[in-house]
């Protein structure tokens, strides 16, 4: 991911994110379904933010944000 982010920022391509489980419930049953590849979802939104990706918060604004930056 890290390295996909990086590639991105270098080439001048924007990069829209989303993800999921970020409530505590989310995240709970994220951590009972996934263990532990579940993380801090402020740890995550900074290293995003370090690579310049821009987290949508839900699908309709993710598909709005691509459908402008085409």
């Amino acid at each position: 991911l890290v390295a996909g982010l990086e590639a991105a920022r270098q080439a001048g391509k924007p990069v829209l994110f989303m993800k999921s489980g970020t409530s505590s419930v989310g995240a709970a049953a994220a951590q009972t379904h996934t263990a532990a590849m579940s993380g801090s979802d402020l740890v995550f939104s900074g290293m995003l933010e370090q690579y310049g990706a821009v987290r949508m918060p839900h699908t309709e604004a993710m598909v709005d944000a691509a459908y402008l930056l085409q």
